[in-house]
């Protein structure tokens, strides 16, 4: 079981014009990921997924401090964008 690797939002998240962040995750890893962790900062209020059909829908995480845990897989090679409002 490959472990989850954490990623780090300053150096690949942008900030909308609404205000809203969007980090966009590569695994670009050997090993797939069977969950996401991503370290954050507090302020937000929700936290929504890319859907293939372009739209966002909410997403379920679990917070422990300043990182959150993703049920989300990611293949090799494989993209996801979070959307933190």
């Amino acid at each position: 079981e490959a472990a989850a690797r954490l990623v780090r939002p300053p150096e690949v998240a942008r900030e909308r014009a609404d205000g809203a962040k969007l980090l966009f995750v590569i695994n670009t890893n050997r090993d797939p990921l069977e969950k996401l962790n991503v370290r954050v900062k507090t302020g937000f209020t929700a936290v929504e997924v890319l859907t293939a059909d372009g739209t966002y829908k909410p997403v379920k995480f679990v917070r422990n401090g300043d990182t959150l845990t993703f049920d989300i897989p990611l293949a090799c090679y494989e993209f996801t964008a979070l959307l933190f409002r």
